[in-house]
């Protein structure tokens, strides 16, 4: 499984074409995916890497967030759509995005996305302990977004899976017993 996180930016080539959006002479609009609506988009570190990645540039950008909350599926389908509300999105990589999107491999997250932690539920956390391989692994039900590409990953695998169509109801389906874990790097990169 590929664990580096990707940047997968049409938009940077776009930027620099007829294509842009111009607000002004000065600034460029990029338009990325709100990912959550209980999270401001101006204080993920994401955001903040965006940011001064485009304050180097030489070009003044100005980056936007769709109006609502946009999962991954949904992103891609803007991104690879011609007349879609998305300019740049970041994910994992696999070899069908990198076919639809003009990937640029840069470790945002530095292959911390790969490092699984499982979240769980205190009175099994000794449960867990335990885990030290595939087959320990087995035993128990993991929690997942839909359109997480290590969902299929995980199943192939014969890991039994319970899918969310979205991130925060993943506590709530964990705290009512629906499945034994999920990732907690996700929660790291909500603070």
């Amino acid at each position: 499984m590929r664990i580096t996180y990707l940047l997968i930016i049409a938009t940077f080539l776009l930027l620099t074409s007829s294509h842009s959006i111009s607000i002004s002479q000065e600034s460029e609009v990029v338009r990325f995916p709100r990912l959550s609506a209980e999270i401001d988009p101006n204080e993920t570190y994401i955001h903040e890497l965006l940011l001064l990645a485009l304050e180097n540039s030489g070009t003044q950008y100005r980056l936007v967030p769709t109006e609502g909350k946009m999962q991954q599926a949904r992103s891609i389908y803007e991104m690879t759509t011609q007349h879609g509300n998305v300019d740049l999105i970041w994910s994992m990589g696999t070899d069908e995005r990198e076919a639809q999107m003009i990937a640029i491999k840069i470790p945002i997250d530095k292959g911390l996305i790969g490092w699984r932690i499982p979240l769980v539920k205190e009175e099994n956390a000794k449960l867990f302990a335990n885990v030290k391989n595939l087959q320990d692994l087995k035993a128990y039900t993991a929690g997942q977004e839909h359109d997480w590409p290590d969902t299929p990953i995980l199943r192939e695998n014969g890991v039994r899976v319970i899918t969310s169509t979205s991130y925060e109801p993943l506590f709530n389906m964990l705290q009512g017993g629906r499945f034994d874990y999920f990732s907690e790097i996700h929660v790291r990169n909500m603070e």
